[in-house]
Formats: structure tokens, sequence, C-alpha cells
């Protein structure tokens, strides 16, 4: 009977590995995963396309909690952010930082390019909460 649940636990374990590996990127020639560029050193930077404002915690906006979240995140090849790589970079609370990656998730641009090549690219961008008003996306200047 242990000798059945083992099996048929490897059978499952070999079967979530065969549905993770369609998700992941697939790397580029010669086996490495593709370079991911800063957005400073590609010809054509992304642009947003589809944002979504983040949704402000009403119990943060009612005590008056604001301030800047700024992140950094690679965009894949079609302008979507990787979520694997979102990081807060800096932040004055979780709630605002969770509230940040949620939206992002939805957010898309154009592809960052080189040599007319879509590439992946990593971005920094700030969000700024104010209790008054809806929170702004900061572009850093191009």
């Amino acid at each position: 009977m242990r000798s059945a649940a083992v099996v048929s636990l490897f059978a499952l374990l070999a079967s979530i590995e065969n549905c993770a590996s369609g998700h992941r990127a697939q790397p580029a020639s010669g086996g490495a995963a593709e370079e991911v560029r800063e957005a400073a050193f590609v010809e054509e930077p992304p642009r947003m396309l589809v944002e979504f404002p983040p949704e402000y915690p009403p119990e943060l906006r009612a005590d008056g909690i604001e301030g800047r979240v700024t992140f950094r995140v690679v965009l894949d090849t079609a302008g979507v952010p990787e979520l694997s790589t979102f990081r807060i970079v800096s932040s004055p609370s979780l709630e605002l930082s969770d509230a940040v990656r949620v939206a992002v998730a939805k957010w898309r641009y154009t592809p960052a390019r080189v040599n007319g090549r879509a590439v992946r690219v990593m971005i920094d961008q700030s969000i700024d909460f104010h209790a008054r008003n809806r929170a702004r996306n900061r572009l850093p200047p191009s």
C-alpha cells in the first residue's frame, strides 16, 4: 500500500512539473534565459498602453496614510509585466505596495525594442498616493 502511495506521489509531482514547465519563459538560443535590459539602454523604450490605477485602501486614505511606492519589474517581449520579477524599492506601507502589485498585473506596454527586435526590459516606476486624490503614476523622465 505504501509503495503505491509513493508511486502516486511521484506521478503527481511529474504531472505538476510538466504543467509548470509549459509556463516558463522560453530560453533564447544557446540555452540561456533571454537577457534583461535596462530601459535607459534600449532604442525604443516601452510605452504604457493599458493602465489601471491602484485601488487606494479606504482605511489608509481615512487615516491619511500616503506616500510614494517605487517598484521595479521586467516587461516581457510582448510588453506584459513578469510578476515574478516585481520588487518594491520603497513604500510607506505594505498595503499600498500590495495595491500597486495588483494594479501592475493588469498593465500592458508596447514592447521595448533593440534593432527592431522586441526585448525584455527592466523598468522603474513610482506611484504617488495622496489621501485627498487618486493614486497617480509617475513615469521616470525619458
